[in-house]
C-alpha cells in the first residue's frame, strides 16, 4: 500500500474505486475485488499505528459520513463505491474525546437511575421500556470501554488507572438480577439492586478508572 500525490489521477479507471488518503491519492491492490472497507482501515491503520493516528473521518462518494464505522458497512465491497476518502488524526486525540464523552454518558446513566429509583420508591411502578434502556445503556458503557482498552493497548496508550475488566462481572451479574425482580414483578427489589448495586459500581466506574489525560 503506498500514497501517490493524486494530480493527474483525478480520474478513475473503470471499475476501480478512487482511494484518498489524507488529500493523496493511494494504490489499494484489490485483485479478487471482494476486500471490504473494513480490510482498507484495517489495512491503512496498520501502517499508521506507530504513527499513533486513526482513521478519523470518511466520505463516501462525496458525502461526509458521520456513522461509519458500521457493521454493516464495514463489510461492504471496495468496488461497490465510487470514491473514499479518509482522513486521519491523532489516537491520542480520539482517546481524550472518547473518555470525555464516556464520562458524560455515565454521569447521564447514574442520573436516570436515581430518577428511576425514586418513581419505585413512591410505588409508582416502572415502565419497562426504561429499565430496557438502563440495561442497554449499562451494556453500552462496557461495550465502549472494553473497545478502548483494546485500541489503547494495541496503540501503547493508557487512560485507565486500573483494568476496567474488574467491573464487568459484577455489572453482568447485577443486571440478571435486576431482570429477574423485573420478570417477578418485584419493584422494591428492582429498585434496591439500582440503588445499592448498580449505582455504586458506576459511580466507582467514574472515579476510579480514568485519568486526567493519556499517558
Amino acid at each position: 500500500m503506498k500514497a501517490e500525490d493524486k494530480m493527474g489521477k483525478d480520474k478513475a479507471v473503470d471499475g476501480l474505486t478512487l482511494i484518498y488518503l489524507d488529500g493523496a491519492r493511494l494504490d489499494y491492490e484489490d485483485t479478487e475485488s471482494d476486500a471490504t472497507l473494513g480490510d482498507l482501515v484495517k489495512a491503512i491503520e496498520g501502517e499508521m499505528q506507530s504513527l499513533k493516528r486513526i482513521v478519523s473521518e470518511l466520505a463516501i462518494d462525496g458525502e461526509d459520513c458521520e456513522h461509519w464505522r458500521t457493521e454493516e458497512l464495514m463489510a461492504g465491497k471496495l468496488a461497490d463505491f465510487k470514491e473514499l476518502k479518509f482522513v486521519t488524526g491523532s489516537f491520542e486525540d480520539f482517546v481524550v474525546k472518547a473518555v470525555d464523552t464516556l464520562q458524560e454518558y455515565i454521569k447521564v446513566m447514574r442520573e436516570n437511575i436515581g430518577a428511576s429509583v425514586a418513581v419505585l420508591r413512591r410505588g409508582e411502578g416502572y415502565k419497562p421500556e426504561l429499565l430496557i434502556s438502563i440495561i442497554e445503556g449499562i451494556v453500552q458503557i462496557m461495550t465502549s470501554i472494553d473497545e478502548l482498552s483494546r485500541g489503547m493497548s494495541k496503540m501503547g496508550v493508557n487512560t485507565f488507572k486500573e483494568n476496567p475488566s474488574v467491573y464487568y462481572a459484577p455489572l453482568l451479574k447485577h443486571m440478571e438480577d435486576l431482570e429477574a425482580a423485573r420478570g417477578g414483578g418485584d419493584s422494591l427489589l428492582v429498585a434496591d439492586i439500582l440503588e445499592y448495586e448498580i449505582l455504586p459500581i458506576l459511580g466507582d466506574m467514574d472515579e476510579k478508572l480514568f485519568h486526567s489525560g493519556v499517558s
